[in-house]
């Protein structure tokens, strides 16, 4: 019923979850909390359906100020789990096929995305930041931070008009799928 790339998260706990939400017409599975108990999962589902439709889910939150620390969350970031920036790069070398990456600070806020955990990624595999955005401002800063993509919802489901925003984005430069 759907006809945009659609990928499946929450509760996905097993390799067997992976394969119904995959035969159920998701492109992409996206595994956070599961995966923190049990890493190995990753690479269990990457040997069996391959590392691109693998999203390894990472909700972040900053701590202390400007020092560009995050802790990454898990449970619909009511956990700390550990370091984010050491669970990125490990979710890496496990060889998910992307990152989707969530500031849990700034999800719903409409003040702009969590870009500077960019530079902290390898850059090697595609990554998208959620949480925040509410401008196209906000998805000029996350491309320009090196963002693959920008997962939006609130502006949405707020009144925002996707249409003015791809042509807001086009008129600077930034190419857009719709």
């Amino acid at each position: 019923e759907v006809w945009v790339p659609m990928t499946v998260g929450g509760g996905i706990r097993s390799v067997d979850d992976v394969q119904q939400a995959l035969r159920a017409g998701a492109d992409k599975v996206a595994i956070n909390t599961a995966a923190t108990e049990r890493p190995a999962l990753i690479n269990e589902c990457v040997k069996a359906f391959g590392s691109q439709c693998i999203v390894g889910q990472v909700d972040i939150r900053r701590v202390g100020m400007e020092g560009a620390s995050w802790v990454a969350m898990t449970n619909n970031g009511r956990d700390t789990f550990k370091d984010a920036v050491d669970w990125i790069h490990e979710l890496e070398d496990r060889q998910v096929g992307e990152l989707l990456i969530t500031s849990v600070d700034r999800d719903g806020t409409l003040t702009g995305c969590e870009a500077g955990i960019m530079s902290r990624t390898s850059g090697e595999m595609p990554v998208i930041l959620s949480g925040g955005f509410g401008h196209p401002q906000h998805a000029i800063d996350a491309f320009a931070a090196g963002a693959d993509g920008i997962a939006i919802g609130r502006w949405l489901h707020d009144g925002g008009d996707l249409s003015r925003m791809k042509d807001d984005l086009d008129a600077l430069g930034v190419e857009v799928r719709m």
